[in-house]
């Protein structure tokens, strides 16, 4: 399901980034082997996106800057998704959904600061070797 490296560029162009140790990082874990994370600036509000490839294919997609989305349950339409009910939401924090158009989990995060949108994480499927 997860698209290569190549076709990712295809739609978003060149990455500017290429990174194998944020994930690690971002979740300050040693257990998590590096995984290949290309950074990308999405048309048109040029937001940062970011993709990782375990097993050389897209699974995790984490969009940044998601400027003028307001956070509330519409927002996965801004994502170019259809407007469904999240699946669970902690209020004023999260919302998450569960199989939406045959990805396996879409969350957003409230910018507490602002109202609206941190970021957007997208699992593809539950195993990254599809």
């Amino acid at each position: 399901m997860g698209k290569s490296p190549r076709e990712v560029g295809r739609l978003l162009g060149e990455p500017f980034r290429i990174d194998t140790e944020h994930l690690a990082r971002a979740f300050e874990r040693k257990d998590i082997p590096p995984v290949i994370s290309h950074w990308y600036l999405s048309p048109p509000a040029r937001d940062t996106v970011e993709v990782a490839f375990p097993a050389g294919k897209a699974e995790w997609i984490t969009v940044y800057r998601l400027i003028g989305v307001p956070f509330n349950a519409e927002a996965i339409r801004a994502l170019g998704l259809p407007g469904v009910v999240p699946s669970h939401s902690v209020p004023n924090f999260s919302y998450k959904w569960d199989n939406v158009a045959g990805l396996k989990e879409v969350d957003l995060f409230n910018d507490a600061a602002g109202g609206g949108i941190h970021y957007a994480f997208i699992v593809v499927s539950r195993d990254p070797n599809k």
